[in-house]
């Protein structure tokens, strides 16, 4: 693969806390996957990671918790990913973007980094926008089919995407590694 872009992806609160919350496996952890590979990069604020630090301590989240996942976890995360300063011309913008002041700041954050997609389980405000500027806001599970494309691989339409992600996904990954 010669050249290609690397999608910057965007992490809300809510995909976090379910890839660390999660006993098996999840489209989050696989996005982490791709983000480990190089196949996407990762942006977030400060602030962002401060929101999703303090959300690891409450009660209902960090009982549900494997510290051993946690750690894992959190260490890729740490590795691949990069904190930005969002500049207050930008967050003033964003305000009033979403129906929850606190989603705003990940509009900012996609809007200063660029971002191809904003990744979310936030059907409430985040999902309902779809986009925000040039940023998509999909599921992870709608932005692993586009990385997939990017790499040759098709979702057929009359398989469930879970089966087909799980058919195709080792040789997707192989195929990222090869190219790097």
């Amino acid at each position: 693969m010669s050249q290609k872009l690397v999608p910057i992806v965007v992490f809300d609160t809510s995909c976090l806390i379910t890839a660390v919350c999660s006993q098996g496996w999840n489209f989050t952890h696989d996005l982490i996957d791709l983000l480990e590979l190089g196949a996407i990069k990762t942006v977030t604020s400060p602030e962002a990671f401060f929101e999703f630090e303090t959300a690891l301590k409450y009660d209902h989240i960090f009982e549900r918790i494997n510290p051993k996942h946690k750690l894992n976890f959190l260490q890729t995360y740490r590795q691949n990913l990069e904190i930005i300063d969002i500049p207050k011309a930008i967050i003033e913008e964003t305000k009033g973007g979403t129906a929850d002041p606190k989603d705003d700041m990940f509009l900012a954050i996609c809007q200063h980094a660029k971002a191809d997609y904003l990744a979310s389980l936030d059907r409430g405000h985040l999902l309902k926008l779809e986009h925000w500027k040039a940023t998509k806001i999909a599921r992870p599970i709608v932005i692993i089919t586009e990385i997939a494309k990017l790499y040759g691989f098709e979702s057929p339409e009359n398989q469930l995407v879970q089966d087909w992600w799980q058919e195709i996904k080792q040789d997707l990954f192989q195929k990222i590694h090869k190219d790097k």
